[in-house]
């Protein structure tokens, strides 16, 4: 059972396509935990880029269809506007024939109504004894004269009746087929309007979707970030423990204490701190956040929880009056009354004290006074392993 201070966070939170986190490894983690973890975030890596190809694949498709739908649409606009201009154009064409064949219907009324009083004119003339000796035509050369003239009239009347009636004929044929080109061309244009509106909506569709997509887009892009990220953390951290356990190989056998943690020391005893007068009653040695800290000799734990100055601490005690402290921890993995062996993963690097720095505090204590680690633990600066 481990022990953790509030609000602390694992080292690591590696974001995945479930938006789960991968947790540190378990106690007494070692290198090939951190490589499995590195690789699983290597497939994740994989597949994050191989969503992105995917998805920038259908996003430049769904643009050139977008585009294609984009002209066919300006283009059905042109024709729409070139049908409005010849439609229009043939009303005034089929205006213009309306008058003309008004105009041609009243002329052949006109002639119609002259070669009717014409007609009738001759009619009583022949009729009319009275009428023709007015007209002194009893003469039958003279009548028969007066006969022809008015039937020459009379023909001519006819003929010009049978050319207006055939003008009016083509006249109002011509209108006809000009109402009949017109509503032709209306056709074509709903038809072309309709087809607009079709495009439209398959425009619409497909810029919703574009927009969809690209937001998929970038959040697959930061998540690959975030995995590559991680996993550069991952690396360095792998890196750290080979070059622990690359040390341990050369570990001191003279019997000294080894080493909680392999790091750099940044504070040895006796040092001044760097506010006030007071001195290090231990050593401080710098190391990454989450970097397992391991106990240098059997022992018991005596107190396993946040201590002030100390930060998350856990002290062991191994008889005979002597102690050992481990500070500023960011997680601890026994609880009090609890036995551990050296080499036991017993905290993981932190910087939950004062000191605003990832690292170890680790001070050795005898009979309830600090004395200096450095002449108790190893000259090889190796951890202790199980």
């Amino acid at each position: 059972m481990s022990l953790k201070r509030s609000g602390t966070k694992f080292l690591f939170c590696l974001i995945v396509a479930t938006a789960s986190c991968l947790p540190l490894s378990a106690p007494n983690a070692n290198t090939s935990a951190y490589e499995r973890q590195i690789n699983e975030v290597d497939e994740r890596i994989k597949v994050s880029r191989d969503t992105i190809r995917s998805k920038e694949s259908e996003q430049a498709s769904l643009q050139r269809l977008l585009n294609n739908y984009n002209s066919q649409i300006e283009a059905v606009r042109k024709q729409r506007s070139t049908l409005k201009g010849k439609i229009g154009n043939l009303q005034i064409t089929k205006d213009q024939g309306t008058a003309k064949s008004d105009s041609l219907r009243q002329g052949v009324l006109s002639r119609n109504q002259t070669l009717s009083a014409h007609l009738s004119a001759m009619y009583r003339t022949g009729r009319n004894p009275q009428l023709r000796t007015i007209l002194s035509i009893d003469d039958p050369s003279a009548s028969s004269r007066m006969l022809r003239y008015y039937q020459k009239v009379a023909q001519h009347r006819v003929k010009e009746m049978q050319v207006a009636q055939e003008s009016l004929g083509k006249a109002i044929n011509a209108v006809t087929l000009t109402a009949e080109q017109q509503s032709q061309l209306q056709l074509e244009r709903d038809a072309l309007q309709a087809r607009e509106q079709e495009l439209s909506k398959l425009s619409k569709k497909r810029s919703t979707l574009l927009s969809k997509i690209g937001t998929t887009l970038s959040s697959e892009q930061s998540r690959l970030s975030e995995l590559q990220s991680d996993k550069i953390k991952l690396q360095a951290l792998v890196d750290d423990l080979r070059q622990q356990e690359k040390v341990a190989e050369a570990r001191s056998k003279d019997g000294s204490l080894p080493w909680p943690l392999v790091g750099n020391i940044s504070a040895q005893f006796g040092d001044l701190k760097a506010q006030g007068n007071a001195k290090w009653a231990g050593i401080m040695i710098d190391a990454l956040k989450g970097l397992p800290v391991v106990a240098v000799h059997e022992g018991e734990v005596v107190y396993a929880e946040w201590l002030r100055g100390f930060g998350l601490l856990i002290i062991l005690d191994h008889g005979n009056d002597m102690m050992s402290l481990y500070g500023n921890n960011d997680e601890l993995m026994y609880n009090v009354g609890e036995t551990v062996l050296p080499g036991d993963t017993i905290a993981t690097v932190g910087d939950s004290s004062s000191l605003n720095q990832s690292g170890l505090y680790f001070e050795l204590r005898k009979d309830g006074n600090p004395i200096d680690p450095m002449g108790l633990l190893s000259t090889n600066v190796v951890a202790a392993k199980r």
